[in-house]
């Protein structure tokens, strides 16, 4: 399970961010990787525990760095993490909907259907434990003021 994020005005943003120096590049790319160390201590925090594979397979990787963009992913690597975040059978609608209206993201039940399986039908499935997605809202902000703390005065 791994986040993608689209921005809009990102074209712009990138034709703007090739003009800036490499020092004002690394502030921005310590900034996000900062933001990434946020999100993962508390999907790590709030992940259903029972033997730690869960949380401890939450984690973040420098994915790619060039001149226009710097690209960090962050990973869920448990096998089940889709099923504890979203619930299954009778479960998971109630889940899927909590977890979109905290992430603010529209696609979110369409992506929590693609893990739709058989599962156990005595119980009527799992409760969703949402711990992942739920982190975008504050993991924004938190970038987000950082990049102003640490930005401000620099003309883009």
């Amino acid at each position: 399970m791994a986040i993608t994020v689209e921005i809009k005005g990102l074209r712009e943003l990138q034709a703007r961010f090739k003009r800036l120096p490499q020092e004002v590049r690394a502030i921005v790319q310590a900034d996000v990787e900062d933001g990434c160390k946020f999100f993962v201590r508390n999907a790590q925090r709030d992940a259903p525990v029972d033997f730690g594979v869960l949380k401890q397979g939450i984690s973040y990787a420098f994915v790619l760095a060039d001149k226009t963009r710097t690209t960090f992913e962050v990973v869920s690597n448990a096998k089940y993490s889709a099923y504890q975040e979203f619930g299954t059978i009778t479960k998971a609608p109630a889940g899927v909907a909590r977890a979109t209206q905290e992430s603010q993201l529209p696609a979110l039940p369409a992506y929590a259907a693609t893990f739709k399986g058989r599962g156990i039908r005595k119980n009527g499935g799992i409760i969703p434990h949402p711990f992942f997605f739920k982190q975008l809202p504050a993991t924004r902000v938190h970038i987000e003021q950082s990049l102003a703390k640490d930005l401000n005065g620099v003309k883009l």
